[in-house]
């Protein structure tokens, strides 16, 4: 993501200790609970359902934090889409068990996401109001560290020069999708969003993800959809 998009694009002009707060949430701690989580046993699909709760931990975080008030209308939508979820998680469950540290550590990643967006929103309400791509290429840099430390910890040093050496085009590409288009793009759109409307406006539209995952893999895959998932 960093590279080389930071020899072409000006630093954000905003407080390092938001920008540091931005990256650390949102990039870093967000995917290591993430990988943590599915390391423990959580499976993956059922993991992208429960990060979802993201959207409901960044409406009552902004609540919290900027004093946004919920009327009737948005609080029976809100109630809608938690049911909606856990129904989905219920179904994705099929019997599966699934370890509480695993459930637990994907609610963390779902936090930290949710911080993000509360730091996305400060930055972006800040008076310099830096344009969002330089934010998202800026701030990729942050985790860059963190995460080099952890997997050396956690895999070793043999490890990380193995999935170097072994690594396949299709590993390559993969990647190329998820730093400029998954991350630039898309956080570069959900943080416009995030800068310009409430929270409790933006944040639901992250619920669109299993719709159009479990759409796509309908169609892409020839997955059968269940009846609960319609």
């Amino acid at each position: 993501v960093a590279f080389p998009a930071i020899f072409f694009v000006a630093r954000p002009k905003v407080p390092l200790n938001l920008l540091l707060g931005y990256g650390l949430t949102i990039s870093f701690a967000q995917f290591a609970f993430l990988f943590c989580a599915i390391n423990f046993g959580m499976p993956a699909g059922l993991a992208s359902l429960v990060l979802q709760a993201q959207a409901f931990f960044t409406i009552m975080l902004g609540a919290f934090t900027f004093g946004e008030r919920l009327h009737g209308k948005q609080l029976a939508g809100i109630a809608l889409a938690i049911f909606g979820v856990l129904v989905l998680i219920e179904d994705s469950l099929n019997g599966q068990h699934v370890a509480m540290l695993g459930f637990m550590l994907t609610l963390a990643a779902a936090f930290s996401w949710a911080c993000g967006n509360i730091f996305n929103k400060k930055i972006m309400s800040h008076s310099t109001r830096p344009a969002v791509m330089s934010l998202v290429i800026w701030s990729a840099l942050i985790p860059i560290i963190p995460f080099f430390v952890a997997s050396l910890i956690l895999d070793g040093s043999a490890t990380m020069i193995h999935s170097l050496v072994t690594i396949d085009m299709t590993t390559i590409l993969s990647l190329m999708y998820l730093a400029f288009v998954a991350t630039i793009v898309g956080y570069g759109i959900w943080g416009t969003l995030l800068g310009r409307y409430e929270t409790w406006r933006a944040a639901p539209l992250s619920l669109l993800v299993p719709v159009v995952g479990l759409a796509s893999a309908a169609l892409l895959l020839d997955e059968r959809l269940t009846g609960l998932q319609f």
